[in-house]
């Protein structure tokens, strides 16, 4: 009983946590922010499975959905995810972890570029190309209080260019995470994105901050002896409308995994797939988001190490 009101009072603090008074969604409201790279998920297993993961830990990188998450990793791990995006947009991600006596840490290092973009003046003539580069560096750290609860904290080293134009800022992340009395069940909750950035053109880009909850539950089909993975989460971002993310994970042959997302607060998109294979200390997955309206899709590829 006691342990049940420790979830209880820990979740009722992160609900009623003042961010969270204005859900809005970035995706909708774009032009309120800027470097919404942020919120737009790095790894190929998260972006298969809706675009958060909050209670899902998977390797170094789910440290961007929660930086509670790596207390999980009882080895090191690296993954490097590198992102084809539409119109020619790139974007690499790099994560590491590591578990020390006293917790554990992460680092990470997140790039964005938009590729050539062609100008135009005011009479509609030719000026040349440009280009938008950004870049997040971030430091972890995460520590488990409590058996059924661990607590994440991340620091983020921002920077921002378009064109010629440069500006640096910092953000925040936090996050925990809860088991339950019901094996395989588990509650979480994070904050992401809360900071400053230097003025750029005489104006201060609002960073794409968000609140979000999330759910897992995890077991065995027993019909088939094979793991399957649920996945909820809700996302009450700054600056728009409340999302809803759902994700499934299933293994219909040991240690190759097919997943498949969905979520509500897209303009342009909503499904995802993607699928997976671990070999044990090395594993790959992909992911595949078609994008609505727009002529090209999505396609991520993660490569992970762990126990190095």
């Amino acid at each position: 009983m006691i342990k049940v009101v420790w979830y209880l009072a820990v979740l009722a603090l992160v609900i009623t946590c003042p961010s969270a008074a204005r859900p809005e969604s970035q995706v909708s409201d774009s032009g309120k922010t800027g470097m919404s790279f942020l919120s737009i998920a790095p790894s190929s297993r998260t972006a298969a499975l809706g675009g958060i993961a909050e209670a899902l830990p998977s390797g170094a990188s789910s440290m961007w959905s929660n930086p509670s998450l790596i207390v999980f990793m009882d080895e090191r791990s690296v993954q490097f995810t590198h992102t084809e995006w539409i119109e020619g947009i790139k974007q690499e991600y790099v994560a590491f972890s590591t578990k020390f006596d006293y917790g554990s840490l992460g680092l990470s290092v997140h790039l964005f570029n938009s590729g050539d973009i062609d100008g135009r003046g005011e009479y509609g003539d030719d000026t040349g190309t440009w280009s938008i580069t950004n870049g997040a560096v971030s430091a972890v750290y995460a520590a488990r209080p409590f058996e059924w609860l661990s607590c994440g904290i991340a620091f983020k080293k921002l920077y921002q260019k378009i064109s010629q134009d440069t500006a640096g800022g910092y953000g925040f992340d936090g996050g925990v995470t809860m088991a339950t009395p019901l094996t395989g069940l588990s509650f979480a909750a994070g904050a992401r994105n809360y900071g400053s950035m230097e003025k750029l053109r005489n104006e201060r880009t609002k960073l794409p901050s968000n609140i979000s909850l999330g759910c897992l539950y995890s077991a065995d089909a027993p019909e088939y002896g094979k793991g399957y993975a649920l996945i909820l989460d809700i996302v009450f971002p700054r600056y728009g409308t409340t999302g809803l993310r759902l994700g499934i994970e299933y293994e219909p042959v040991e240690k190759f995994f097919l997943r498949t997302g969905y979520r509500t607060d897209s303009d342009f998109e909503d499904m995802s797939f993607g699928a997976g294979y671990d070999w044990g200390k090395v594993s790959a997955d992909v992911a595949y988001t078609p994008m609505n309206d727009i002529s090209e899709d999505a396609l991520r590829f993660t490569l992970s190490f762990t126990g190095f």
